[in-house]
This record gives structure tokens, sequence and C-alpha cells, in this order.
């Protein structure tokens, strides 16, 4: 590795490991509650997705994935986060890279560990409401590695914050 490669990367790490003290020196319990309120969007789009932010720390984020009649993911992983899914309504179904890990009804789940292959489906005419907690490294941000193309446009997503009355962002 070439000097300045070396001193980069050291740079790098000093800046967010700096950034890191200064948010848990600074933070005050008054401030690290979070509180939310989740509300179904209401569109209609076949196929579409919509994403709930419930809250997020430096550690975890958690949210809802709403997916209509024949939306879902493309096979992805990541290296550096664990996924929890909870199916809250309608129907849903993983995969894994060899094929269908298991279908999902209400009350139900999986739990995606760092590094596997996996994609989901709506399988049911009721939209899929998917609780998604997701626990990763904060020193190492957030990855996903796509395997397969894309099932819909990431730009088509609609995107709201449950801690802000669903406001769009």
């Amino acid at each position: 590795m070439a000097k300045s490669t070396f001193i980069l990367a050291v740079r790098r790490t000093l800046l967010k490991l700096v950034t890191f003290l200064d948010k848990s020196l600074a933070s005050d319990s008054s401030e690290a509650f979070q509180t939310f309120r989740y509300r179904k969007p209401g569109q209609e789009e076949k196929g579409s997705k919509e994403f709930v932010l419930l809250g997020r720390t430096d550690d975890i984020r958690g949210a809802v994935h709403v997916l209509r009649d024949g939306g879902g993911e493309s096979l992805h992983s990541h290296s550096n986060i664990d996924g929890f899914w909870f199916v809250l309504s309608g129907q849903a179904r993983f995969h894994g890279k060899n094929g269908v890990v298991g279908e999902f009804s209400p009350g139900e789940g999986i739990v995606t560990p760092r590094n596997t292959s996996y994609w989901f489906e709506c399988t049911s005419e009721e939209d899929l409401e998917l609780l998604q907690v997701l626990s990763f490294d904060r020193m190492q941000g957030w990855d996903r590695q796509n395997h397969a193309p894309p099932r819909h446009d990431p730009s088509t997503v609609q995107k709201y914050d449950g801690r802000h009355d669903n406001r769009p962002y």
C-alpha cells in the first residue's frame, strides 16, 4: 500500500472515530428517545413499494416495508447488517440463492444474518406489511451488494418518516 493511501485510510478511520465519540459524548438522555407512529401509506399501485422509517440509531434501524401484489426485492446481501423481518399483514415469500427459504403469514418472520443472499416478495392479494429491524456496524455504515437486477426502480420507492407523522422524505 502506498504511503499516501495508508495516510488517507488512517485519516478516514480517525474521522469516523471522532464523529462517533462526538455523538456519544454529546448525546443527552432527553434527546436519545425517538417516538413514532406507524400508519400504512395510501398508495394503490400494483407492484409498488413503500417504506416507513420508524426510528434509527447508530446501530439499529426499524422500518415497515409495504409491498403491493407482485412487489418485492431482488437478490442481495449485506456484509455488515443482520436483518429481522416480521409479517404484520399479507403473505411474504423469502428466497435464498438456492430457492425458497420460507413462506410467512402475519405473526411469523425470519432473521437474515450478514453475508446471506436473499430476496423477498409479496405473495398475497392483500398488501404485505413487513416490519424490518436491522442491526449494523456503525463504523462500517450501510452496505448492500446486488446479485440480480432490481425488481423495481429504487427511485420510485415512496419513503415516509413515522417519527414525523409519516411526512415524505
